[in-house]
């Protein structure tokens, strides 16, 4: 006898499953990465705010986008980077000076890389989208 519907533990199985041979199959470590970035009032105290003319914000063009969005709308702005361009914008990300969030921070910051492009700072997250 077959039953009409599959186990809640044979469907957990066949869901892992499936998520082991499609990462399996993928032959790049990386999918797509994404700038997410928003104007802040002010950044956090102690975090370093580099220029926008500095020359490591300059060597990313999609850096520069998602700042720039963020900066003339005084909003938020997403930029997706390709696969492709995702390893070199991780080395670009990383030569930046970073704020982290640890017990001692606000709530009310964001942590990531700030810059500053005219009167605005943009604080910007970079993630890779798997």
């Amino acid at each position: 006898m077959v039953p009409d519907r599959l186990s809640p533990l044979a469907l957990a199985l066949l869901l892992v499953t499936a998520g082991c041979a499609e990462t399996l199959r993928s032959s790049s470590p990386t999918g797509q990465g994404q700038f997410h970035a928003v104007a802040v009032t002010e950044p956090p105290a102690n975090a370093t705010v580099v220029a926008y003319a500095d020359e490591r914000v300059a060597r990313n063009q999609y850096l520069r986008r998602a700042v720039r969005r963020a900066a003339a709308n005084d909003s938020e702005s997403v930029v997706r980077v390709p696969e492709a361009d995702v390893a070199r914008t991780k080395d670009d990300v990383a030569a930046l000076p970073g704020y982290g969030l640890n017990a001692s921070s606000s709530s009310e910051h964001r942590w990531g890389i700030y810059v500053r492009r005219g009167d605005t700072v943009v604080n910007v997250q970079f993630v890779v989208l798997q």
